[in-house]
């Protein structure tokens, strides 16, 4: 099977490791573990919300945000409605968000 897309290798990695751990969230001081599946329905929740209001195909979408788990799920929600992520670090000045 030769996978082209983000989407595709994502949708494969649930299926084939759906309540294995895909990642590991720091919380409380404790690490919890986080299945693909759990990280899939994640994903599927924010893009359809991103759909609810007015996202479409091909629209960039800023995403400005310090590294943590929910910019992934951001990030693989962007693409998968097929927009566009401008990603910009959380401590960008207005300025080089306005850029």
């Amino acid at each position: 099977m030769s996978l082209q897309t983000l989407n595709e290798m994502l949708r494969n990695s649930v299926n084939l490791y759906g309540d294995r751990t895909a990642f590991k969230v720091k919380k409380d001081g404790k690490f919890a573990s986080i299945t693909y599946k759990e990280f899939y329905n994640k994903v599927e929740k924010f893009g359809t919300g991103l759909l609810a209001i007015g996202i479409e195909k091909f629209d960039h979408v800023g995403l400005v945000s310090d590294n943590r788990f929910e910019w992934i799920i951001s990030d693989m929600a962007i693409i998968g409605i097929r927009a566009v992520d401008v990603p910009c670090s959380g401590a960008s000045s207005s300025h080089d968000i306005h850029f």
